[in-house]
């Protein structure tokens, strides 16, 4: 499970490359607003993936984060490519929110294991040492949002930011 995560985690953040799939990158629809609308309801059934339960449910949970997080980027990402402001700019924000949330998500995650025991110590290490990668990549990428635009996608990214120094914060306690 861990394997497969670090992999994913690698490519997430641009460390590494998997091959293109035809249903990733499906054409962008004629128009970007409903286009990007199409895409936040996919997003947001993927935000609601929780990772909790025992080992079996978890690794589950993480499958399909990975799934849904790795098609959900490839699909914003064409987004961004191909379309005009503002939602060239919302495209790249839901990028980095996806790389922030999973995060969120792994420092968030149950442990299995019972508390004070090596294992999890170890689980819970193995999760914040996936977690990290993904937050400085968001937090790249809300950086050169908020540089960029002093509206409400810069705003955002802002927010963003203070989010991850948030939750940071509040898991390394």
């Amino acid at each position: 499970m861990m394997r497969l995560a670090t992999i994913f985690l690698l490519t997430l953040c641009g460390c590494a490359t998997t091959p293109s799939d035809a249903s990733v990158h499906a054409p962008v629809s004629p128009t970007s607003s409903g286009h990007f609308e199409e895409l936040e309801v996919v997003y947001r059934a993927w935000d609601e993936i929780q990772i909790v339960g025992n080992r079996d449910a978890q690794e589950a949970a993480l499958h399909a984060k990975i799934d849904g997080a790795a098609q959900l980027h490839a699909r914003y990402t064409e987004l961004a490519a191909h379309s005009q402001p503002p939602w060239d700019l919302a495209a790249r924000y839901r990028g980095a929110t996806i790389q922030h949330r999973f995060a969120a998500a792994l420092r968030h995650a149950e442990n299995p294991f019972q508390d004070g025991t090596e294992a999890f110590y170890l689980h819970r290490d193995k999760l914040i040492e996936l977690a990290i990668p993904m937050e400085d990549a968001a937090r790249r990428e809300y950086r050169k949002i908020a540089t960029e635009d002093r509206g409400s996608w810069g705003a955002k990214a802002r927010q963003g930011l203070r989010e991850l120094d948030l939750l940071r914060l509040e898991t390394e306690k």
